[in-house]
């Protein structure tokens, strides 16, 4: 069902955000990630808050589809949850073979549930809006969201230029 929806991401043609969607069940998604574990509730926030012509770029954890002995995927995602992610406007799905380096230098912003691919992106020097808990966000350079007016307020200075200050992700 998910490659069935999958879209070219249009690096030169396209304002998007990249939101790098968590491997379920794990941890730091279903512990740490505590009101954000359930992704729509990020996805709501960020449709709501991002100007209307701007996307989503949605892109599934490569690990959910897995079937190499010792990686395969626990997928607890349901025919649903893709048809209820396509009822977005304005969600794009990539295919989990897209290079996740091309979406954070091309995006306006990084999304995540407080994965690994916020700290690729803050060192990339592309903002990061963190949701949920992760060892990075003593980092003063990572917007870290716990509410729908925090999110406003990143994307706002976002959208006024804001760069990581290279000299406290150091």
């Amino acid at each position: 069902e998910y490659n069935k929806s999958i879209h070219s991401p249009k690096f030169n043609g396209e304002k998007f955000i990249y939101f790098s969607a968590s491997y379920q069940p794990e941890a730091l998604t279903n512990i740490n990630a505590g009101f954000y574990s359930d992704h729509f509730q990020v996805l709501d926030i960020l449709s709501n808050v991002i100007p209307n012509d701007w996307l989503i770029y949605y892109k599934e954890h490569p690990a959910t589809f897995s079937t190499l002995p010792g990686f395969r995927g626990s997928l607890v995602k349901s025919k649903q949850y893709y048809d209820r992610l396509k009822s977005y406007g304005n969600i794009r799905l990539m295919s989990t073979n897209t290079k996740t380096t091309k979406l954070i230098d091309a995006s306006k912003f990084v999304a995540t549930i407080g994965g690994t691919v916020g700290w690729e992106s803050i060192l990339r020097g592309t903002p990061t809006l963190s949701f949920g808990s992760s060892w990075y966000h003593d980092c003063k350079s990572v917007f870290v969201i716990k509410s729908i007016d925090d999110a406003k307020k990143a994307v706002n200075k976002v959208i006024d230029g804001y760069i990581p200050d290279q000299e406290d992700i150091l």
